[in-house]
C-alpha cells in the first residue's frame, strides 16, 4: 500500500509545477482595509494633500483624483528593501480592478491610471490604463508621455484579472487570461535601478477613479518543462502497473 502511494505522489509531482518559487499577496481587499494597510504597500501622494475619496468597502479599495488633476496618489513599494524584481528570472504582477472613470488631457497622452514595474537595472514597463485603451509608455518629455504599443479595451466595464509577465527583455500584458499586449522592455523612463512598484494615478495632467479588489506579486519565474497530458496519462498508468505486480507477488 505504502509502494502504491509513493507511485502516485511520483506520477503526481512529474506531471504538474509550480511555476513561480514565491507569491506576495500586496493585497487582499476580503481582509478589510487598503493596499496601505496590508504590509507591502506604501502610500504616495505628491504634492501633498489628501484625494477627494480613498477606503474600502466589501473588500474593494476605491479612490479618485478628480478634483485635482494635478494631484497624483498611488500605492508604491518604496519601503520594501528587500525586493527583488529580476527580469532574468522572470516574474509577474497580477490586479484584480475596473477603472470607474479616467480623464486625460489632449495632447499631453498622460493616464489617470498607470503601473509601473523595475527591474532592478532600470529596465522595465509602463502600463498606462484609459477607459476605452491600455497602452505601454515609450517614454516621457516634461509633460509629454510618449504612446507606445496599445490595445482597444474597456476598462470600465467591470473588474478585470491583468496580468503583466516580465521575463528576460520582454513584457507579455493579460487581461482576464487573453494576451493584449507583448513588446520589449524600456529603459531610463522608469526608477533607475530601484526594484520599484507603482500603482495608481502617477500622472500630473490626468486623473481617475478607481477600484482594486486584489493585488499579487509572483517572483522568479521557473521555466520548468511540463510533460504532455499523454505522457502524464502513460507514466501514471505505468506506475499503478507496477503496484498491481507488487501486490500480486
Amino acid at each position: 500500500m505504502k509502494f502504491g502511494k509513493i507511485c502516485a505522489v511520483l506520477g503526481v509531482l512529474f506531471c504538474t509545477t509550480s511555476l513561480y518559487a514565491t507569491s506576495y499577496t500586496l493585497y487582499d481587499g476580503s481582509l478589510g482595509g487598503t493596499p496601505d494597510q496590508q504590509g507591502y504597500l506604501d502610500l504616495l501622494a505628491y504634492p501633498q494633500g489628501s484625494p477627494d475619496y480613498h477606503g474600502e468597502t466589501g473588500g474593494v479599495t476605491t479612490f479618485s483624483t478628480h478634483s485635482n488633476t494635478l494631484f497624483g496618489f498611488a500605492y508604491d513599494t518604496w519601503s520594501w528593501n528587500t525586493l527583488s524584481l529580476d527580469r532574468n528570472k522572470g516574474y509577474s504582477l497580477s490586479i484584480n480592478m475596473k477603472i470607474n472613470s479616467e480623464t486625460h488631457y489632449e495632447p499631453y497622452n498622460q493616464a489617470g491610471f498607470s503601473i509601473a514595474l523595475s527591474s532592478g537595472d532600470s529596465y522595465g514597463v509602463w502600463v498606462a490604463f484609459w477607459n476605452n485603451e491600455i497602452w505601454v509608455i515609450d517614454g516621457v518629455s516634461g509633460n509629454n508621455f510618449t504612446k507606445g504599443n496599445s490595445f482597444e479595451f474597456n476598462t470600465t466595464t467591470g473588474f478585470v484579472d491583468y496580468d503583466i509577465f516580465i521575463n528576460d527583455d520582454s513584457y507579455d500584458i493579460h487581461a482576464n487570461g487573453a494576451s493584449i499586449l507583448t513588446g520589449a522592455l524600456r529603459t531610463g523612463i522608469l526608477f533607475g535601478d530601484l526594484n520599484y512598484i507603482a500603482i495608481g494615478d502617477l500622472a500630473n495632467l490626468a486623473s481617475v477613479d478607481a477600484s482594486i479588489a486584489s493585488i499579487i506579486l509572483n517572483d522568479d519565474y521557473q521555466t520548468v518543462p511540463i510533460p504532455e497530458p499523454a505522457s502524464c496519462v502513460l507514466l501514471i498508468a505505468g506506475l499503478f502497473g507496477l503496484v498491481r505486480r507488487k501486490i500480486k507477488k
